[in-house]
């Protein structure tokens, strides 16, 4: 019984050290030319018009789905507890 743990644990364990082994490849990337920055988490702001009412959008509709996310959240762990 032992045997097939270990045959199960093996491929687990060899796909986690790869994802060790290449997750420093992330970290090595610098800012590319008209590519987001290095940690950036939102839309670049837009230099026409056009693009800077698409970024306000996307800001208004990031808040909404947050807010609906925490309501619609709290009445489901609400009504489990």
């Amino acid at each position: 019984m032992k045997s097939i743990w270990r045959n199960i644990h093996r491929p687990a364990n060899l796909l986690l050290a790869a994802g060790a082994v290449f997750s420093g490849a992330a970290h090595a990337v610098n800012d590319l030319a008209g590519g987001p920055s290095v940690r950036q988490l939102n839309m670049p702001v837009g230099v026409t018009k056009i693009a800077q009412e698409q970024h306000f959008l996307h800001t208004v509709m990031m808040i909404l789905c947050t807010v609906i996310f925490i309501a619609v959240f709290a009445v489901m762990f609400y009504s489990i507890w």
